[in-house]
């Protein structure tokens, strides 16, 4: 994937069965998930959730940025592997030595995001890198050194850590910021370059199908509504790809995670790219008071493969009413609009109402 100038590429670690989805989401009935077995196939075995974790390779200006680093050496992590430990030969791969790494950057410290932040006897792994890390984060994890993932992978880099606080530009074109609620101080990060714009939201979504469904809560989240919130302005595009995310990880468009893409042709849409939409218009009704119809229409919009903007055309075009502060129509197409500037201002107004949450 291309996002104009910076190339971003999913980066494998590891396979695997996280839980029983009746555990992991313990309020969320068995025959809820079977629209999202069938979308998603290679997230199920059986009742489990089968998790692909991966990290992301950034590559902008000459400086080269590793997104979390997996879930580490084999062994190590009390669940039921398929595969382990690939990230090295991954990054091999893709012709990127350990000393070409000029960033790791860490969108919280959850084992399955820290593995190779060292090798197995604990020295550092990237030995040229930054490891850059929101301060919370740090502190959370430093306060649980009794975890073996803390004491061999972030307790040696303490005083290597550079420690964020609030929005900051890492690389060029790209910059972190807090999306809060999975884990205390996670982070995402914003793509920008020629008009392009990308935003991984690591696990601010763990499941594609909390992008449907907000309110089913992941009993690793810290805070479920504050990830739901957090969701819904990373979607603002006409253009998303989009995968699956298990708890823990950042994943690649192909496995199907949590990336968003804006601006022209910035990477091939992936099948859930209307689900992101979707719930664009789900968290505008659950923020601004979108009346249920709305919603409805779109979502019927989207499975008839309209696009987004068509959607939210045909909603501009029924005069709707949404509430802002205080109610006020949608209005219909001006004297000399054409359908492509009544969808680009129906867009707009959407994105406006979401932003005045």
């Amino acid at each position: 994937m291309v996002v104009g100038s910076i190339e971003l590429l999913p980066v494998p670690d590891a396979v695997g069965l996280l839980a029983e989805y009746a555990n992991a989401y313990p309020e969320v009935p068995l025959e809820a998930w079977e629209p999202y077995r069938a979308l998603y196939p290679e997230l199920f075995a059986g009742d489990s959730w089968r998790a692909p974790c991966a990290c992301y390779l950034i590559r902008s200006e000459g400086v080269t940025v590793l997104v979390d680093t997996g879930v580490g050496p084999p062994g190590l992590w009390d669940w039921t592997a398929e595969h382990e430990g690939e990230l090295p030969d991954a990054l091999s791969r893709h012709g990127i030595a350990r000393e070409d790494i000029d960033v790791v950057f860490l969108t919280h410290l959850h084992i399955d995001h820290v593995g190779w932040d060292t090798d197995l006897e604990g020295s550092v792994l990237f030995p040229r890198a930054r490891y850059v890390a929101h301060r919370d984060s740090v502190a959370f994890a430093s306060s649980q050194v009794e975890r073996p993932h803390v004491r061999r992978c972030i307790a040696p880099l303490l005083d290597r850590f550079e420690q964020v606080d609030g929005e900051v530009e890492i690389a060029p074109g790209v910059t972190a910021f807090i999306a809060p609620g999975h884990y205390p101080g996670h982070m995402a990060l914003r793509l920008a370059s020629e008009g392009h714009e990308a935003v991984l939201l690591a696990d601010v979504a763990v499941h594609p199908a909390l992008l449907e469904e907000p309110d089913w809560i992941y009993v690793s989240d810290s805070d479920s509504s504050e990830c739901a919130m957090n969701a819904s302005p990373c979607f603002l595009s006409s253009s998303i790809a989009t995968s699956s995310s298990p708890a823990g990880t950042t994943l690649g468009p192909e496995s199907g995670a949590s990336s968003s893409a804006r601006g022209g042709s910035s990477g091939s849409r992936s099948s859930y790219d209307t689900t992101a939409h979707t719930q664009e218009v789900v968290m505008a009704r659950r923020t601004v008071n979108l009346p249920d119809s709305v919603e409805e229409l779109v979502r019927e919009c989207i499975r008839d493969g309209e696009s987004f903007s068509a959607a939210v055309t045909r909603m501009l075009e029924a005069g709707y009413r949404a509430e802002k502060g205080r109610r006020r129509p949608l209005s219909y197409a001006g004297a000399g609009e054409g359908p492509e500037d009544l969808a680009i201002r129906a867009e707009e107004y959407l994105r406006e109402l979401i932003d005045a949450r």
